[in-house]
């Protein structure tokens, strides 16, 4: 039997909270739905190049349910291989590389270079089997050359050289996408204003127009990759490449057909035709690769919304699921919340509201978490360029301390000054040959100069012992590098100060400005608004620490700019420490500073701001230029 009142307490206890869902249950059906818009795009791309590849007619040539159909399917499939690519490697933010042989090392030494080299060459082998599949049998370019009716059969040149081409193009095409860093998320960021506080068309529009946009200049790339490859892929053809892929072919066809044994390619003919040939198939199937990317990068940069909502109205806890994905450790949610959240601070005011009246759940509140995610970005950056200062100060010299005495194991000297007196003169014959024998006794083995090899020794090495050698040794080699470094071929190697300023500030390999940027306005702007929505005042008491974060944060960008040393290598450094993305953040923070300083300033005392603080925000917000330039 319960105990008295049990049912009363039982009865006074909420229900408890639903789970939050997680972040990525939002964000994955919006991808999803991203991927689907990009392959329709790319599935439309495949189906003109399937009707130019087709057999002039009226109605066969489009035809869905024809042969056109069927290559429409086989071309598709060949589309889908770098939407494969671009969702296993994709990244937010460009790179931010310390140097050009940064860059080479990490995108062609690397897993993610040989996977895009592979995703493309299939990609590219599935689009050359459809086109030489489409093509007349006047064309000549079937595996086989049955010759004439006395002699065997035996493998068809020109297939194999067309084959090699479509190699060399997409290896080409692989070295685009990397170092064109197709891979990076591009996520917009900048102030509110510059953006604009919503888009005039939808999302679908805008995107179409892009694509419009996009159109010619892709065709012209198309055109002029093609042509590069032509070109060169010949000479290398034939120069290098021309026995390997004819061995190659010739192992594959002898699986299936009984051919004449010969270690040497059979000859070209008709050459022309064959280039004009790879000129129109390579043009198709560079801008199916160009045109499928550029929809994929499009549609997967749009704002995180669904339906004009943002993406965690649906959950339950839309607070919590948003707040899940900020905390979030992987790269992706992270930086989708984060954006997000930015959306939801200027544009919707009803789930702005929410944040500052969510305050009922164990531990902490919304404000505080989303507050405490923004300000570690700040905090982060702060914390990189201390570090990064620390590092580029040389330590002094560890002083040694004096040894300690040692043990005496000799008596000490006599005290006697009879010491120092010159010896007695010789006073016969036989002493003076003891004196001139004991004399030349001592003088053996004292004198360096004394030995040929020493001579020898200090006339190569000079009177330093060699010290002055070494030296120029190293001033002669720094030198020569100096000089190879102001060479196009040492440009790869230089390490440009505005490099190394964006890899501190920033992040690497990856930048993390559009976090950055997106967390710093998403907190000043909903710091700026709960004045007049935040009925319960929880955002108050963090202004101060907002304040003084992005102050901080501030002076420490400046410092840096001003103050860090160019690397040796820079022979280009002119003395003009401008670094533009830095200055787009410094100059964020000091919007976002400016809009806090100018909404709470006559509260700042009540906010525990002292006047001191306020004058150096003030100070600090109407400078002059964003970053001064030290010559």
């Amino acid at each position: 039997m319960p105990p008295p009142g049990g049912a009363g307490i039982a009865s006074s206890v909420k229900p408890g909270l639903p789970r939050a869902r997680p972040y990525k249950d939002f964000l994955t059906p919006a991808l999803h739905r991203c991927f689907t818009n990009a392959a329709i795009i790319g599935l439309l791309v495949c189906w003109i190049e399937a009707i130019l590849m087709s057999k002039p007619h009226l109605f066969w040539s489009w035809f869905p349910f024809s042969m056109t159909g069927l290559r429409l399917g086989l071309l598709f499939v060949s589309c889908l291989t770098i939407f494969v690519l671009r969702v296993a490697f994709m990244h937010i933010g460009s790179a931010t590389d310390r140097s050009t042989f940064d860059s080479f090392w990490r995108l062609f030494v690397s897993k993610r270079a040989i996977w895009t080299a592979v995703w493309y060459c299939t990609s590219g082998f599935l689009f050359s089997e459809v086109y030489i599949f489409s093509t007349a049998q006047s064309a000549n370019l079937a595996w086989i050359d049955p010759g004439r009716s006395y002699e065997r059969m035996r493998l068809n040149e020109r297939a194999v050289m067309l084959r090699t081409m479509f190699v060399l193009l997409s290896l080409g095409q692989a070295m685009l996408h990397l170092a064109g860093d197709y891979d990076a998320l591009e996520i917009p960021y900048g102030p509110a204003a510059r953006r604009g506080a919503q888009q005039p068309t939808s999302s679908q529009a805008l995107a179409l127009a892009q694509m419009k946009r996009a159109a010619l200049p892709t065709l012209l790339r198309a055109v002029i990759l093609t042509f590069v490859t032509a070109i060169w892929g010949t000479i290398l053809y034939f120069l290098a490449l021309r026995r390997s892929a004819w061995s190659v072919a010739y192992s594959i066809g002898k699986l299936f057909y009984t051919l004449q044994k010969s270690n040497t390619p059979s000859g070209l003919s008709d050459v022309f035709p064959l280039f004009f040939r790879f000129m129109f198939s390579g043009t198709l199937l560079v801008i199916m690769w160009q045109l499928t990317n550029l929809a994929f990068s499009i549609y997967a940069s749009q704002e995180p919304l669904k339906k004009g909502t943002p993406l965690t109205n649906d959950s339950k806890d839309p607070n919590a699921s948003l707040v899940n994905g900020i905390k979030s450790k992987r790269e992706l949610p992270h930086s989708i919340a984060l954006w997000e959240l930015l959306l939801i601070a200027e544009r919707f005011a009803e789930r702005r509201r929410t944040i500052y009246s969510d305050f009922e759940k164990p531990g902490s509140t919304t404000w505080a978490e989303i507050s405490g995610a923004c300000l570690a970005k700040v905090e982060r950056v702060s914390q990189s360029i201390r570090d990064a200062q620390t590092t580029s100060t040389p330590k002094p010299a560890p002083v040694e301390a004096a040894p300690p005495p040692k043990a005496r194991i000799s008596q000490p000297l006599r005290d006697d000054p009879a010491i120092f007196n010159a010896a007695p003169k010789p006073s016969s014959a036989f002493e003076s040959v003891a004196v001139g024998v004991g004399a030349a006794a001592k003088s053996l083995g004292q004198s360096p100069a004394a030995s040929p090899l020493a001579i020898k020794a200090r006339a190569i090495m000079g009177p330093d012992g060699g010290k002055s050698t070494v030296s120029d040794l190293s001033q002669k080699t720094r030198s020569y590098a100096l000089d190879f470094l102001r060479t196009p071929f040492g440009a790869p190697f230089r390490v440009p100060f505005d490099r190394r300023i964006n890899a501190i500030v920033l992040g690497h390999p990856h930048s993390r400005a559009a976090n950055i940027h997106n967390a710093v306005q998403a907190v000043c702007h909903l710091s700026v608004c709960s004045l007049k929505e935040d009925n319960f005042g929880q955002v108050q008491k963090d202004i101060g620490r907002i304040m003084r974060v992005l102050m901080a944060a501030i002076r420490d960008m400046q410092g840096l700019v001003q103050s860090y040393p160019p690397h040796w290598t820079d022979v280009d450094f002119d003395g003009k420490r401008r670094v533009r993305d830095v200055e787009e953040l410094v100059g964020t923070m000091k919007q976002g500073l400016e809009m806090v300083v100018n909404t709470f300033g006559e509260y700042a005392e009540a906010l525990g701001i002292s006047r001191a603080e306020l004058r150096s925000a003030r100070d600090l917000v109407g400078r002059g230029e964003e970053m001064v330039a030290v010559r």
